[in-house]
Order: C-alpha cells, then sequence, then structure tokens
C-alpha cells in the first residue's frame, strides 16, 4: 500500500511511483510533439539544431548590411547582399546533411500519420528550437494537405518562429501557393510581419514568387507596405532582378518613385547606382528591370 509522506513545512510529497508516471508521460508526450514536427517535414526537428548556428551567422551579416544603409555605403551594402544571397543558396545543401532520420512519406502516409498523432494528443503548438510548430513547418515545407487537419486541431495561424516569421510567410516565401491559398482562406493575418518588418507580399516579392505574389495581392495584401528600413515590394523584387515580379507590382499600380529610407527608389536599386541600363549591367545590376521601370515612367 502506497503512503503519502507529509512534512510540516512543504506538506504532502509525491510518492516515487507518482513521479515516475508523470516523468513517463512528459517523456511521451515529446515524443509525440517531436515526431509531429518530424512528419510535418521530414528535417524540421533536425534542422532546428544544425540552422541556429547558419542562421546566427545570416543574422549577423544582416545587421551589417542595415547598419551600412545607414552610413549610405552602398558599396559595400551590395557586398555584404551578394554574400548574403550566396548563403541563401547554399543553406539547403547544408540543411540537407542534417537529414539524417525519418524515412521520407508520401502524401496520404504523411497526412494519416500525421491524424493519428493528433488522435493521440500531440499538441499542435508545441514549438521547435526555433519557435516553429508543425503547423510552420507544414507551410514552409509545402505539405497543403496537411494544413487542414493541424488546423481542425486548433493549432495557431498566427503563432511566430523565433525570427518572427509566421506559416503563411513560410509559405510564401518558398512559393508553395497552395498552401498560401489554404492560410489565407483560414484568415492568415496577410500584414503580419516578422523581425525586420516584412509581410508575407514582401517575403513572396523578395524571393521572386510571381504566383504568390500576385495571389497575396488579390487577397488584398497591401501593395506599399514597407520593411523597417522602409523598401517596398517593388524595390525587393528590383533590387534582386526578379522581373515578372517587378512587371506584376507595376501592372497593380506599385509607386514607382517611392524612396526607402536612404532615399533610393526601385529603379536606382535596380540600376545599382547606374545612370542606364547598360552601365546597370556592368554595375551588376538589373538592366531588364530597369527598362521596364522607365518604360513606366519610374524617375531615378
Amino acid at each position: 500500500m502506497l503512503r503519502r509522506v507529509y512534512s510540516e513545512r512543504t506538506g504532502p510529497k509525491p510518492c516515487a511511483f507518482a513521479v515516475d508516471a508523470t516523468k513517463h508521460a512528459k517523456v511521451e508526450q515529446d515524443r509525440k510533439d517531436r515526431e509531429l514536427h518530424e512528419v510535418a517535414d521530414p528535417h524540421c526537428e533536425v534542422v532546428a539544431s544544425a540552422e541556429t548556428g547558419i542562421r546566427t551567422e545570416i543574422r549577423l551579416l544582416q545587421r551589417l548590411k542595415m547598419s551600412l544603409w545607414k552610413k549610405d555605403d552602398l558599396e559595400k551594402v551590395w557586398e555584404v547582399g551578394g554574400l548574403l544571397a550566396s548563403w541563401g543558396e547554399d543553406l539547403p545543401d547544408q540543411v540537407s546533411e542534417a537529414e539524417l532520420v525519418n524515412q521520407e512519406l508520401d502524401s496520404p502516409e504523411r497526412q494519416l500519420r500525421l491524424e493519428q498523432l493528433l488522435r493521440q494528443n500531440a499538441d499542435p503548438n508545441a514549438p521547435d528550437r526555433l519557435g516553429s510548430t508543425a503547423l510552420l513547418c507544414a507551410a514552409a515545407a509545402g505539405h497543403p494537405e496537411l494544413i487542414q487537419p493541424l488546423l481542425d486541431a486548433r493549432a495557431q495561424v498566427e503563432v511566430h518562429s523565433r525570427f518572427g516569421a509566421t506559416a503563411l510567410m513560410g509559405a510564401a516565401r518558398a512559393g508553395h501557393l497552395e498552401v498560401v491559398e489554404a492560410l489565407v482562406k483560414a484568415r492568415a493575418q496577410l500584414e503580419a510581419r516578422n523581425e525586420r518588418g516584412d509581410t508575407a507580399l514582401l517575403v513572396a516579392a523578395t524571393n521572386g514568387q510571381l504566383k504568390v505574389v500576385e495571389s497575396l495581392l488579390t487577397a488584398g495584401a497591401q501593395l506599399e507596405a514597407r520593411r523597417d528600413i522602409g523598401t517596398t515590394a517593388l524595390m525587393l523584387s528590383s533590387i534582386q532582378g526578379h522581373l515578372k515580379v517587378v512587371e506584376a507590382l507595376v501592372r497593380a499600380g506599385a509607386q514607382l518613385d517611392a524612396r526607402d529610407g536612404h532615399g533610393l527608389t526601385a529603379l536606382r536599386m535596380a540600376a545599382r547606382g547606374a545612370n542606364t541600363a547598360v552601365e546597370a549591367a556592368r554595375f551588376g545590376g538589373h538592366p531588364e528591370v530597369v527598362e521596364v521601370l522607365r518604360k513606366a515612367g519610374a524617375q531615378y
């Protein structure tokens, strides 16, 4: 027969059996929550650990770039921007090395396993090391079949990761149109912002995701939303050379001569400080974007 031991100072002490049961329940819950993340994205939980160091270095470069913006050192800004772009291209390869566990599942199997875990009370709002929930992982990985089951289990649509990203931003960044549409239907906030002040539209424009940009605009996203340093979707797509996105934003009525916090326009950004499309090509700019903006009436 189990006895409860009382102390004059602390009251009843839990017996060893109860403590062990509590520990076991927590371990089991953690296992289910972790597996839910892994089903949502096969390398979500593993990558959370592997990405931490990479993301830290990227964030340091981003802060350096912002500091250079404030000092109007444009030459260094372009240099750091190029380095950040190369990191962005290399990141998937670095992350893939961490993909050591969890066999790839096809869509029906993935959905079935996720629903099983949810029925077993896996927590859809449990965060990983980067603050991402299963919904954020599924959205970023592009699994539209998982979105509704997670929402039905009361996954929070507006939860932010440690970097301020929402599920809608993650899907927008990677160009997962079906996921974007599902989240918009679930009333995801179009103007939610990450820690740099990006909205989903700004994220999509920066990454050249034309279909997502068009979908977000149709849904009512603010065309002239600005990042913390004053850049618009048109500026961000221009500086990256995303011609089709620039054309779509111009058609939508984007302000051609809007200026960021440093007085730069989309045209000046695309030209990299040059005065003509020919010079822009020499300076590493985007002459085709320069031509589109000039024809639309943009001024330097």
